[in-house]
């Protein structure tokens, strides 16, 4: 793939698509989407962002946050915009712009020119460098490293490389051969191979949980967690691999609506009962309205359209469906918001809950909401932080929940869950569960 320069030299074509070029710098950082709304209202749809770090003297991770990229996905979906990305490393891009979450919802909308040509529109002589902490990274050899002069300024503590799938299967093979639960075992080690034979950097995700007060017990046995990213690229690929852990006549009755999901999620654990208990998730976030309706029919299951349905979650038993699980979208909620979700929950089985949230300042991030029924009856309410975009909310865990000190190493947390009872009849308690992967 070349980047061609032409005539005009606002534009940019790429693979044979043009792109309306803005070199940001500091008199027009703080208004680039006003230029990009001007530019729409004049026919243009295509946008490529050309940073260099002497143009604006800030790091690039910097840049990305002045950005706004979420905003930018709200862009491409409401004005079906594309926006291009020179200049960027790509473990930037791939961590911080093409987050693994959205990445197949998005893959070619927000694409990397990753190609030496365009430092002809730098004007840079003096041409890019490769950090050393680039050289174990999966796309050495493909990236360009960053411009020269861009380490002695800003340091290269952004830069981490990017491990391969390979890399991922050996953190966790020794983590799978530990479970003691054969059944368990067998159906990690499908994902786990899964996972190593995958080509697309981030699209799959091997996840493990543990539950604090409890982690050490043995009501709180052996899980895993595996996300899919889905394309439909690789829809019949992934079918193939759900059917080795759910039924062949359920996975083909809801085949129509898992192709379009964004996100499938399977989750398989031995609790204190040593009984295996298996999750099938799927997004909702592409559906229309119409099949969202059609799902809450087939399941029997109530939906609150105010709040956004996200996704459903139904839960198994010894293979016998034993829950069906609504999932809500609450991008940002306030610490009210917060407290009046657990509002009739009593008081000693939520001191951990309110505790957690009267020491927070700001909204949070990336928030999911989840009822918990058993018989048709509410028993629990769960909330699900996502601690990649409230990370700093990780300094205040150590001494709120009585975590040993070195229980976050060498792990990259995922969510932080909050499950509380609604009544004091339930067997379930207050459970405090970390979602992680090992780093």
């Amino acid at each position: 793939m070349t980047l061609n320069i032409l005539n005009k030299p606002e534009h940019v074509n790429y693979n044979g698509v043009e792109y309306l070029l803005i070199v940001i710098d500091s008199s027009n950082i703080s208004r680039i989407f006003l230029q990009i709304l001007y530019y729409k209202e004049n026919g243009y749809s295509n946008f490529a962002f050309l940073y260099s770090y002497k143009n604006i003297n800030l790091p690039v991770t910097r840049i990305i946050e002045k950005l706004k990229i979420d905003y930018l996905y709200k862009l491409i979906k409401e004005y079906d915009m594309n926006f291009a990305f020179i200049n960027f490393p790509m473990c930037v891009f791939e961590k911080d712009i093409l987050k693994p979450a959205i990445k197949s919802k998005y893959e070619n909308k927000m694409i990397l020119f990753n190609d030496s040509n365009y430092l002809a529109l730098l004007n840079d002589s003096c041409g890019k460098m490769m950090p050393v902490v680039c050289k174990d990274c999966k796309f050495n050899g493909e990236c360009n490293g960053v411009e020269n002069g861009y380490a002695e300024s800003f340091g290269i503590k952004e830069f981490t490389p990017i491990q391969s799938n390979d890399y991922f299967y050996m953190k966790n093979v020794d983590k799978i051969s530990a479970f003691k639960n054969p059944l368990l075992k067998k159906l990690a080690t499908k994902a786990l191979d899964d996972l190593r034979n995958e080509d697309h950097y981030m699209r799959k995700r091997m996840v493990f949980v543990d539950s604090f007060p409890n982690m050490l017990t043995e009501s709180s046995k052996e899980r895993f967690v595996y996300y899919i990213y889905n394309r439909k690229e690789d829809f019949f690929k992934t079918m193939d691999f759900i059917l080795n852990f759910f039924d062949k006549a359920f996975i083909e009755d809801l085949k129509p609506f898992i192709v379009n999901s964004n996100q499938i999620v399977i989750s398989c654990s031995i609790m204190g009962d040593d009984v295996l208990r298996k999750t099938l998730y799927f997004s909702m976030d592409n559906f229309d309205l119409k099949s969202i309706e059609y799902i809450s029919k087939k399941f029997n299951v109530p939906l609150d359209f105010t709040n956004n349905p996200a996704g459903i979650g139904i839960d198994f038993k010894n293979d016998t469906i034993s829950s069906i699980k609504i999932y809500y979208n609450r991008e940002k909620v306030t610490i009210n918001e917060l407290k009046q979700f657990v509002c009739d929950v009593i008081l000693p089985d939520k001191k951990y809950f309110l505790k957690f949230l009267n020491s927070l300042t700001k909204p949070l991030n990336c928030v999911w909401i989840d009822y918990k029924y058993k018989n048709d009856k509410l028993i629990s309410k769960r909330i699900d932080i996502s601690m990649q975009y409230n990370i700093y909310r990780l300094k205040q865990l150590y001494t709120l929940f009585n975590i040993p000190i070195n229980y976050f190493d060498d792990k990259d947390i995922y969510t932080l869950s909050f499950e509380v009872p609604v009544s004091t009849d339930d067997v379930e308690k207050e459970k405090i569960n970390f979602y992680y992967a090992l780093n």
